[in-house]
């Protein structure tokens, strides 16, 4: 993976300086019917640039918040488990009449011995 990384790095600077110092002609960009603007290959360039940069960012951002919540939900998860071993448990020391002997069991069958 790495190796393909960086096989599209190398791409990736090719066309930069192409794209940066290969040629600075006159260039008309059409925003609308009517509506336009002269400008210079080179500045339609660092327009895409930035605009790819742009688009690299926000997917970022979306990676990363994903993650967050991903992250959350697995806290959340592991909370609900935790919190029903100590209702069970609570529920066993009011049964018993105290907490002498009290042992807390997981739904995956497991137990631990709760200290008060």
């Amino acid at each position: 993976m790495a190796i393909l990384a960086l096989i599209f790095l190398l791409i990736a600077l090719v066309l930069f300086v192409l794209g940066a110092f290969g040629g600075s002609g006159p260039a008309h960009l059409d925003v609308g019917p009517g509506n336009g603007f002269d400008t210079s290959t080179t500045a339609v360039f660092v327009m895409g640039m930035v605009s790819m940069a742009a688009l690299a960012v926000s997917l970022g951002c979306f990676r990363l918040a994903a993650r967050g919540a991903a992250k959350r939900r697995a806290e959340r998860k592991q909370l609900k488990k935790l919190n029903k071993k100590v209702e069970h448990y609570e529920s066993d020391r009011h049964d018993r009449g105290g907490d002498e002997g009290a042992v807390a069991h997981g739904h995956d069958g497991s137990t631990d011995r709760l200290e008060s």
